[in-house]
Order: structure tokens, then C-alpha cells, then sequence
């Protein structure tokens, strides 16, 4: 009778840790700094630099660790040219549908 309890008791587990990952909501992750910086604690859910900023390295990496789909935008109004990360020049859009590595 304790074997099954036990057998039972995981599974609820399981199926508790399924829902949840499945419910995990998207991230959104704001762009504020243009330097190429990496997260300064990466896997805890925010994407901060050593400057306390975020940087698009710093999003990317922070949003490749976490379930589901990520937004990450950009606080700088993209007109016309759009902005420049080294050498990455972000239009109007910028889609990243999988892990960037």
C-alpha cells in the first residue's frame, strides 16, 4: 500500500511540474543599453549587466534559459536606419523564433 501511495504521489508531481512549465508565461525583456555586455547572474530571470542595464546579449541569453517564447524589445525608438549593436543593425523588427547561442 506505501508503494503505491508513493508511486501516486510522484506522479502528482509530475503532472504538477508539467502544468506549471506549461503555464510559464512569457518574458519580456527591455533593451536599454547598446554595448555588448553579458548578463551578470544568467538563469535568474533578469537580464542585467554589470551597469545594472540590459543589454541584447544580456536578453538573449537570459531569455534562451527559460520556457516558452520571449519577447525582447528595444527602449530606443527604431526609426529609419533602426539601432546598431556592433554588427547587428535592428530594423523595425527582429524575430528570434529559436535558441540563440
Amino acid at each position: 500500500m506505501v508503494g503505491k501511495y508513493i508511486q501516486i504521489t510522484q506522479c502528482v508531481g509530475m503532472l504538477i511540474c508539467v502544468l506549471w512549465c506549461m503555464s510559464a508565461t512569457a518574458m519580456e525583456f527591455v533593451v536599454n543599453e547598446i554595448d555588448d555586455l553579458p548578463d551578470i547572474n544568467l538563469g535568474d530571470g533578469v537580464a542585467l549587466t554589470e551597469r545594472g542595464t540590459v543589454s541584447l546579449r544580456s536578453a538573449i541569453d537570459e531569455a534562451n534559459l527559460l520556457p516558452g517564447e520571449d519577447q525582447i524589445s528595444f527602449e530606443y525608438p527604431v526609426v529609419g536606419g533602426g539601432i546598431v549593436f556592433g554588427l547587428l543593425n535592428v530594423g523595425y523588427s527582429l524575430v528570434i523564433s529559436e535558441s540563440v547561442f
